[in-house]
């Protein structure tokens, strides 16, 4: 992983946390340090060190080489969760991909917005839904992991898929 989609990754993941839970840095001389989630704006990965920016705009650097591991305890999701009829009806074919994706419901999904993300956050193609099955062209996309997600005014769908 590149150290932007690292960086990228995780301030996705500590975004969506409950307050109550932290972050361990352990330091192979076993020494640890803790993070309240709430208190943390991002995490960066650059030149072989860990930047630890807090919500004060205070910051923590620690060195990947003199590190053991990261931990994060206690984590709940600060996700809701709605009833989602669509789930299992949903799918994404094929995977991995190549060229084209095919995205297939037993509802009806035509008029649904359809979004593919890469693992940065970044909307890389949007398109409208005309039926149950839309091919979608992924050409354009680089090799890597996607998510596609499909959107009503209700619910909003989300699969994960390869790109070849």
């Amino acid at each position: 992983m590149t150290t932007k989609m690292m960086t990228m990754v995780l301030m996705f993941a500590t975004a969506n946390l409950f307050a109550q839970s932290t972050l361990y840095v352990k330091n192979k001389s076993g020494t640890q340090t803790s993070f309240a989630l709430s208190s943390i704006k991002k995490l960066t990965f650059a030149a072989g060190n860990m930047t630890v920016t807090k919500t004060d705009a205070s910051t923590q650097n620690f060195a990947l080489s003199s590190n053991r591991y990261l931990s994060f305890k206690d984590i709940g999701t600060g996700v809701l969760t709605m009833e989602n009829t669509e789930s299992s009806t949903l799918t994404v074919f094929p995977n991995p991909a190549s060229n084209f994706l095919q995205i297939n419901s037993a509802e009806d999904i035509s008029g649904r917005q359809v979004q593919i993300i890469n693992l940065q956050g970044q909307v890389v193609l949007q398109t409208v839904l005309q039926s149950q099955t839309t091919s979608v062209n992924i050409t354009g996309l680089q090799t890597g992991i996607y998510l596609c997600r499909v959107q009503n005014q209700k619910q909003v769908n989300t699969i994960k898929f390869i790109k070849n």
